[in-house]
């Protein structure tokens, strides 16, 4: 258990510090933004939203593909959804206390790679809460963890096979570090806590070399009763290392494909 811990340590500083810089965000800033749901404003001209008929103050409480359904609560459920589920799409909307369903296909903004409907946010779609100190630890707690549950989700779409093409390396990585930088030092805070929460999962998934593929062996020696040789220990190390790098260079194809074309 002891070395389970130590082994550990890493990830769980990483953690530790994102929810230090999370908190530390929300207590500068004094205020909360507390999502109330996906509230249309204005329609662009020409776009998908605006040629199936969306209106300013429609609120979008459900979208589908297929099989796949998704409650809306905030804009952020939409982009993810989006981001996840390209192509044709189903809006469940709310308008004048009736509902009714839409169908459109959004289109992909070249700058950040997101795919749009060609709708700003309404006034009611979120609203700003001024807060105490105390309650910056609340939010900033939660802030992580909705960090963590975005992260925990996207690796299960990976896994799926799903939303292959938006995974970024170093390219993507130093492209939104350059424009999370230009918009001052509060945003680059959280966009450091944001990472720090990033690295310290990736290092606990059950890959070898990687600190949770060394704790899922010593798991497995301590199962099994048996301590894997050092041949085996550096095969499965090299196995996980090809992994990484396979990774790496699929990641860094994506970012280059977006960067160029």
């Amino acid at each position: 258990m002891e070395q389970i811990v130590v082994m550990a340590a890493g990830a769980i500083m990483n953690v530790l510090l994102a929810w230090v810089l999370f908190i530390g965000v929300s207590a500068y800033q004094g205020q909360v933004v507390i999502d109330k749901g996906a509230v249309v404003g204005d329609t662009a001209v020409g776009q998908p939203a605006e040629k199936a008929g969306i209106q300013k103050g429609d609120v979008i409480v459900e979208i589908s593909q297929g099989d796949t359904h998704e409650t809306i609560n905030s804009w952020t459920d939409v982009s993810s959804f989006l981001l996840y589920n390209q192509g044709e799409v189903t809006l469940t909307i709310e308008r004048d206390g009736n509902r009714m369903q839409v169908a459109l296909t959004p289109y992909q903004d070249k700058e950040t790679g997101g795919y749009l409907l060609g709708v700003t946010q309404g006034a009611g779609s979120y609203e700003v809460k001024d807060i105490s100190f105390l309650e910056a630890v609340k939010y900033g707690t939660l802030e992580m963890f909705d960090g963590m549950t975005t992260i925990f989700e996207s690796l299960g779409k990976l896994l799926q096979g799903i939303g292959l093409n938006n995974l970024s390396g170093p390219v993507g990585i130093y492209k939104a570090t350059a424009e999370i930088t230009q918009q001052g030092w509060i945003s680059t805070i959280a966009f450091t806590a944001l990472l720090s929460v990033n690295v310290g999962i990736f290092n606990l998934l059950p890959i070898p070399i990687l600190d949770g593929g060394r704790i899922l062996i010593l798991v497995l020696e301590t199962i099994t009763r048996r301590k894997f040789s050092e041949k085996t220990q550096t095969a499965i190390m090299m196995v996980g290392l090809f992994m990484l790098i396979g990774l790496m260079v699929f990641a860094t194809w994506n970012d280059l494909v977006r960067l160029f074309m």
